[in-house]
């Protein structure tokens, strides 16, 4: 994130690095949440903002999206949006991926930046 990215939202000064997945190269896998969270801590990283750790409770879309609704922790701006994803990993399937995870954008964020 920060200058020349994506029109530098949050106004960064400097160019920063946030962590989002790790891939294990050699067990070809994702790492889990805490697993990332040990990565970081071991090689100076940070990760991206992380709001909470919880069961999935919402019935509806528009429940997440509502959710997802709120400011960012990186700045006093709408955040772009909310990442869900599993605790733990799993055995993948044949070409998928070991982890479930999707994103729901926060509409106040889209109509911020005219992106809707």
């Amino acid at each position: 994130m920060g200058p020349g990215i994506q029109a530098n939202k949050y106004g960064l000064t400097e160019l920063k690095f946030f962590v989002f997945n790790v891939y294990d190269i050699t067990e070809k896998r994702y790492l889990n949440g805490n697993d990332v969270r040990n990565f970081c801590i071991e090689y100076g990283f940070e990760m991206v903002p992380f709001l909470t750790e919880c069961t999935f409770l919402w019935k509806n879309t528009e429940e997440l999206v509502e959710y997802a609704k709120g400011n960012s922790r990186l700045a006093d701006i709408p955040r772009e949006g909310i990442v869900i994803r599993t605790r733990k990993t799993k055995e993948p399937m044949a070409g998928m991926s070991n982890m479930l995870s999707f994103k729901t954008i926060n509409p106040d964020f889209l109509k911020k930046y005219n992106l809707e």
